[in-house]
């Protein structure tokens, strides 16, 4: 990992994607163009030493540039088993 810590930006994209955001998903809540976002990744991922963007996930958490806090597990829908289970 490079000594230059990521800027706000960066950890916000990192957020987003431990919450599972696709690259579209990120761009638009960044406000930024899918390809800034995929710029971005890829340099966080020279700069994490991460293969793919799952492994970023795991090196920005051991990293401590994200917490287990920044991710939201979604709601559970109600499964229905049977048609008339619910």
């Amino acid at each position: 990992m490079t000594s230059r810590l990521p800027s706000p930006d960066d950890r916000y994209l990192l957020r987003l994607l431990a919450n599972g955001r696709s690259n579209p998903e990120i761009a638009e809540a960044m406000g930024r163009a899918e390809n800034t976002v995929k710029s971005r990744m890829a340099k966080l991922r020279r700069q994490l030493g991460a293969r793919n963007r799952w492994h970023l996930v795991a090196q920005a958490f051991r990293c401590r540039l994200i917490s287990p806090d920044d991710v939201r597990i979604p709601e559970q829908r109600a499964v229905r088993t049977e048609a008339g289970d619910e």
